[in-house]
This record gives structure tokens, sequence and C-alpha cells, in this order.
């Protein structure tokens, strides 16, 4: 892996942290196998620093687990974006990785439908390869608008560093020279940027055969519908074919009566069958009135997808849009930033009916979509609507939008003993009465919020005491509100400006995290497998179960190891050697190292050190 850039609507800290082991490292199953292992966490955060970025949606970051040294390594990763309206949000879901091998250099390009959280749900994804031509004589006409996206992000994002700036250009310029292999089953793509002035797909007109749209969210019919997505699936075309919709119940449950009618006049409409939802989360989602609104807990259908036919040719669209105005407008310029990718092939081969497949073999647990799927009933009796959550709703998401274009700073201070204050300085907001603000340095626990009370003047609340690896950019949020008698709470996180930051912060988490001898070891058998998952690697599993230790903090059998990946990494590698230099020197400057390395080490390292030389 060599450089790239992910885009996101919402993120988990959490989520983020698997990034860098799958593309420096190896994968993990799960959020709980990568943090039993902060070592390998750790090597591959090292590894891709500076070299990707991760865009989401300001303050639609998940609040992490409290006092997680590891997340201080994500903080120049991620970047907050926001897009031009301000009523729109940041919701493209695209990846672009670049790959150099020794004669070659491999684009990769991931459009998805999801979010970089935990989610449960399902969704897209399409993945689009080439190689580099560095001496085409023209660029590939046919990415010119992912190069515009790319270099969009710098502004959508503030104030973007140097070297941000200057890796978006560089991928800009290289998706540039890249012919993409084109999806198998299809002939051509198209890729299709919203909301960054630029054109809608002219596919979505209103000259289709049939159309099927898949949305998880729905905007409803417009007045005059003629500008809606949903519009545009009351033209039938054939006596014998429906259009399809599939969407969530609570969508559709939420349209007009009239809405429903005229849709089902012309369209069949669908949602997941209960098999294919999670009986755990559909327990989650029934609840009356949620007091927490978690920022990953969608489940069920996410996916977004549009089949659109004219005749015997058709156009698939995938990627974050859902059939909402503020994704696609409503006679008007969308106010949300999308990405979509537009797939062409033929009817027979990629059409609505063999995406759905065949009635009778879905029935039989064979075929297409269809079998995850069963027809929409509109309820006979409508849940009523209590206008005490919907005001209250209302105010928490005002209060949110709020914070996220606050001008809220952050400036250390050094105090007495070694230790810093934090003072956070917060503009007048103009946040309804009846919600509660709190904030807090994520590294602490959440029972030290302090609450913010700036509703006519700015106010500056202070944190004493902060050791030197305490000292995030990044904090924490909660909104608490109250109308009538429902209760609401949302957490979230803000990475802020800061002034102040003492040198030395990341050598200081590198000694709190590598703090023994035995994680040393540990660190050491990472950074010298040639492939993590391989035996040598097992010398992690061993020393946390203290096999065989002697009095200097290393068994026997660790040191034996330790000798042997040594003196294979110097004959086939030995520039690998190198990674070792690097963390001698980070635990140097953070701490003594007479408690973390091993004397037996120290004798083996300098003979090794000699022989570089």
């Amino acid at each position: 892996f060599d450089r790239g850039i992910g885009t996101t609507f919402s993120l988990d800290l959490e989520s983020l942290l698997t990034v860098p082991l799958s593309l420096a490292l190896c994968e993990f199953e799960s959020r709980d196998d990568a943090m039993a292992n902060p070592e390998a966490v750790l090597e591959g955060l090292r590894r891709i620093a500076g070299r990707l970025h991760v865009f989401c949606h300001r303050s639609r970051m998940k609040r992490p687990r409290e006092g997680m040294l590891l997340f201080s390594f994500l903080e120049e990763m991620v970047v907050q974006a926001l897009p031009k309206s301000s009523t729109g949000a940041f919701h493209p879901k695209v990846w672009v990785l670049r790959y150099r091998r020794e004669h070659e250099t491999i684009v990769r390009v991931l459009v998805l439908s999801r979010n970089l959280t935990f989610d449960k749900s399902w969704d897209t994804a399409l993945i689009l390869e080439g190689v580099l031509q560095p001496n085409r004589p023209s660029g590939v006409r046919q990415n010119g608008r992912l190069a515009q996206f790319i270099r969009s992000l710098a502004d959508l994002s503030g104030e973007p560093s140097e070297l941000l700036k200057a890796s978006l250009q560089s991928l800009a310029a290289d998706v540039m020279r890249v012919e993409f292999d084109k999806p198998e089953g299809f002939e051509d793509f198209a890729f299709w940027p919203l909301g960054i002035d630029t054109a809608v797909p002219p596919v979505l007109d209103w000259e289709h055969s049939r159309l099927m749209v898949v949305s998880p969210f729905l905007s409803d019919l417009s007045a005059k519908r003629d500008s809606g997505v949903l519009d545009r699936l009351l033209e039938k075309r054939s006596s014998v074919t429906n259009n399809v919709l599939v969407s969530r119940p609570d969508q559709l449950d939420a349209l007009r009566p009239e809405s429903i009618a005229e849709l089902q006049a012309t369209t069949k409409i669908y949602v997941l069958d209960d098999a294919a939802v999670c009986a755990e989360q559909a327990a989650e989602g029934a609840a009356d009135t949620p007091v927490e609104r978690p920022i990953d807990s969608l489940s069920g259908l996410h996916a977004k997808v549009y089949v659109v036919e004219h005749g015997a040719k058709v156009s698939v669209l995938a990627g974050s849009a859902n059939a909402t105005s503020a994704a696609w407008g409503n006679g008007g310029d969308a106010s949300n930033v999308e990405f979509v990718v537009e797939l062409l092939g033929a009817r027979k081969n990629v059409g609505i009916d063999a995406l759905l497949g065949d009635q009778g073999r879905a029935e039989t647990g064979a075929g297409g979509l269809l079998r995850m799927l069963k027809p929409y009933s509109k309820p006979d009796n409508q849940p009523e609507i209590d206008p005490d959550v919907v005001r209250l709703e209302q105010m928490i998401d005002s209060s949110w939008r709020v914070l996220a274009v606050a001008p809220i700073s952050l400036e250390i201070f050094p105090e007495e003993g070694g230790n810093y204050r934090m003072a956070l300085t917060v503009p007048p907001l103009d946040i309804p009465d009846g919600v509660e603000c709190h904030a807090w340095p994520v590294m602490l626990p959440q029972g030290r919020a302090q609450e913010i009370k700036a509703r006519k003047k700015g106010v500056a609340i202070n944190f004493s005491g902060l050791p030197i690896y305490a000292l995030p950019p990044v904090w924490a949020f909660r909104l608490r509100g109250r109308a009538g008698k429902a209760e609401q709470t949302v957490e979230f996180v803000l990475r802020l400006p800061l002034k102040g930051m003492p040198e030395g912060r990341t050598a200081a988490i590198m000694c709190s995290m590598i703090n023994s001898s035995e994680r040393f070891i540990r660190y050491l058998a990472l950074l010298l497998a040639e492939d993590p998952m391989a035996p040598g690697a097992d010398m992690q599993k061993r020393g946390a179960q203290g096999h065989d230790r002697a009095s200097n903090g290393a068994s026997s059998w660790e040191t034996a190891v330790l000798l042997e990946n040594l003196v294979r990494a110097y004959s086939r590698n030995p520039k690998r050697l190198d990674r070792i230099d690097a963390l001698l020197e980070d635990l140097k400057k953070g701490t003594s190292t007479a408690s973390v390395i091993p004397p037996d080490f120290e004798d083996i390292w300098q003979a090794f050190r000699q022989k570089k030389k």
C-alpha cells in the first residue's frame, strides 16, 4: 500500500483502527480481535502514517471507548468535511487506494453504500481496479469526474494541510492515467459525483421503459409529480411488467396514503423479508422512544441501487445516494455530497428481472434478490406520532448542526509537575432551551464531562492535571434534551483546532503502550515477521501467556525465536531492521528504556547494528 483516501458519512474510530491492519499487516475478523492485538494495530498505524486520509461528515464520529491510547494515532488520519449547503450532508462512501510494486502501480476504487462503522446492514460494494499507465499521452476522459471529486475534498475539508493537498493532487493525477477493468457482466461504466457542481446522471430522465429503486430512505412524491426520484416510478410503459421499489418499512409507512396508492398502481413495493433481518436488531429498532441515538445503529436495508431499463439496454446506478431530494435534488440542486457509479449492460444479463430472479426459484431458496424480499403492506393502524418526540428530535438535530460548524478551539498550557491544562473556548451557541451540552477529552472518563453554558456569551472550560499523552485534539460532546415526557441523548466526537501541543507526545504514547519487556518482545516479533499470521509471530501469544519467562522479562524461547527472526530479516530484507532503530529512537525520546528493553536484546542488537554498518 502506498497512498489512499476514503470517504464516509458516519465514522466509528474503532472500525477505522482495522483499516491500517488490513492495508499494512493482516485482517482481523472482528473489533474484539483487533482490540486484543494492540501491538499489531499500533504497527499498522505507524506504517501508513501520513499515507491514508479518511473524510467524514463533521460531527458524525462515534465516541470511542475511554482511555485507548491507540486512538491518538488516528488524529491526523481523520479529516472532517461539510457540504456547501448548510442543510446537506457529506455522504459519499468512496475509497481510492494506490499500491506500488517494483515495476507496477495499481489503483483500486471502491464505491460503497456502507459507512465505516460496525453496522449490521445489507449494503453494496463495487470494486474497480486498473494499472497506472505513466507514459499515457492523454488522460482517461472517463475518469475525469472521479479526479474532480478527489480534488474537491480539499475545499470540503476547510483548511487542508499541505500534506493532504499534495496527496489529493497526486491521487487525482494518477486516476486520470488508469484504465479500470470493466466489472464482469457489464459493457461500460461512468463515475457520477453529486453535490460538487457536477451534473446528475442523464439516465434518470423520464424515458425509461422500466425502473427499479432500492433505497433505505425516501422522500415522498413531489407536489406536481414531476421532479422527485419516486415520481419516476409513476411512469409505467408496459402492461405486463411493473416498476419495483424496495425500501424499509418505516420509510414506506411514513409516505402519505395517497402516495402509496399511486405507486402501487405502477410499482411492486417490497421490504426485506424477516429472515434477512437479525431478530436482535429488529427488536432494537422496535423501541417506542429510544433514549440513545447511536451514530452506527443501522440495521436491515442500507443499499442504494437504481436499475434503469431502456429497451434491451440497462443502466445500474450504485453508491451512496438515497432516493431523497437531498441526494438528487427536487427540481433544484442536491444539498448532499454523494457518489455513485453507473454500470451499463444488457437487460437480459443485468436487468431488473435478472437481479430479482425467478419467483419460483426464490420460493425454494434459490434465485436472486427476490428470495430476500416480501411484499409491503401498509399497516391498517398507523402508530400515533408523539409531537414531543418530533419536537425533541428537531431540537437535538439543530443543536447538533450548530456545534458542527461552531468555531470551537483548544489551547494547551503547561503546569507544574510536568502536567498540562487544556482550555476549550466556545463561542455563543444558538442551542434551544431544553437541551444541555457537555464536553470532555476522549481520553478521559465521561464522568469528567463539563457542561457548556454558552447560549448568550462564549465560555471557556478547563481540564487540569493532564499527562502529555492525554492531550487529544479530539473531544466528545453530549447533547441531552427533554420535551414534555420525551428524553433523548446523542454523543459524537469533533476534531478541534489546537494550539500549544508539546513536543514528545507521540513518543510518550509509545512508551505508555510499550511499557514492559514483554510488550517490547511482542512488538519486535511483529516488526520482524514476514507474515504477521505466520508461526514466528506466535511469539506474541506465548509472550502474553508468560511462556518460560526468565527474570529479565524475556523467556529463553522468546530470545531464541527473536535471534532466528533477526537473522532471517538481515539475510532477506535488511531494511526491515530499520524499523527496530525507529522503535528504539521513539522509546528513548519518551522515557528511560532500562525497564523495557531486556539486556539480552541489547547485546544481540549491538552485534546486528555493527554488521549493518
